[in-house]
């Protein structure tokens, strides 16, 4: 019997032991507890701090000019440097890139159409041009669909510039330049011609856009896009391509017109080595 007691005594003994020591686990988790929830509020702190630090730093930056803002148009870019910036213009969802030509001019023009090298293939179909293609550092066309939404905002003028092989330079310029929505098939509107081009461009009014898959340019017969080899607001064709196939000769040759050309500059049958297109809200 005696055995019996002390082994009961024992296995109590044990068992105080562990309820001790349970407690003691108890609270030390407490404890641990306690000590998490201090660090999540030194935490809480710390990003408070952060956030604000993070804050001066974009300030400084933005002065600085090493981050960019983004605007509705390149106008909104004047004072800085040449180079691709993000837009958002009025009634736009969704902000995109442009390249900004901020030395030409006056400043805070938006280039919506660059050749200089034949190196992008320019002789594509509807859903390209609309949505646009290339390299904003080389050469592209923007795409209808954003040229519409940047000359939708207000006046926008138009700069076109121009290079031959021989190393002349021209531009032309236009006081009015618009482009309609996808409803109109994206119709010219331009007028106001001064420059040294003589004017290519302003027979091209009121024509909606045409490329190879479909067809607006009035000629009766002939898809000028596909003639043309490029696409363009041609009206019968017209004086003006320059989304035409390039040829790295200048002079070429050809029973079609489809080079990079401007009539009353260099005529039909001379592909030019450079243009660029660019936009500017009129003040």
């Amino acid at each position: 019997m005696a055995s019996k007691i002390e082994k009961l005594e024992h296995a109590t003994s044990d068992l105080q032991e562990q309820l001790r020591n349970s407690t003691a686990d108890i609270q030390t988790l407490k404890d641990q507890l306690t000590m998490s929830t201090s660090d999540i509020q030194t935490l809480k702190e710390q990003l408070r701090i952060s956030t604000s630090d993070i804050q001066t730093l974009q300030t400084q930056l933005q002065n600085a000019g090493l981050v960019q803002h983004i605007g509705t148009d390149c106008g909104d870019f004047k004072g800085t440097t040449s180079g691709v910036y993000k837009i958002k213009p009025q009634g736009v969802e969704e902000p995109f890139s442009v390249y900004c030509d901020i030395q030409t001019e006056g400043e805070g023009w938006t280039v919506f159409q660059r050749r200089q090298d034949g190196s992008v293939d320019f002789y594509r179909d509807w859903a390209s041009y609309e949505t646009g293609f290339g390299d904003l550092l080389g050469e592209f066309w923007l795409g209808n669909h954003f040229i519409y939404s940047i000359t939708s905002q207000g006046s926008y003028e138009l700069r076109v510039e121009l290079s031959d092989f021989e190393g002349n330079t021209r531009y032309a310029h236009y006081d009015d330049f618009s482009v309609g929505d996808a409803s109109t098939n994206y119709t010219l509107a331009v007028s106001g011609y001064s420059g040294n081009t003589g004017d290519s461009l302003e027979y091209h009014n009121n024509m909606p856009f045409t490329t190879q898959d479909r067809d607006h340019d009035w000629h009766s017969g002939v898809n000028c896009a596909v003639l043309c080899k490029g696409a363009w607001w041609y009206r019968n064709c017209g004086p003006s391509s320059l989304n035409g196939e390039y040829h790295h000769h200048g002079e070429h040759i050809s029973s079609d017109v489809d080079g990079v050309y401007w009539y009353h500059w260099r005529g039909y049958h001379y592909s030019l080595r450079s243009t660029t297109m660019s936009v500017r809200r009129r003040n």
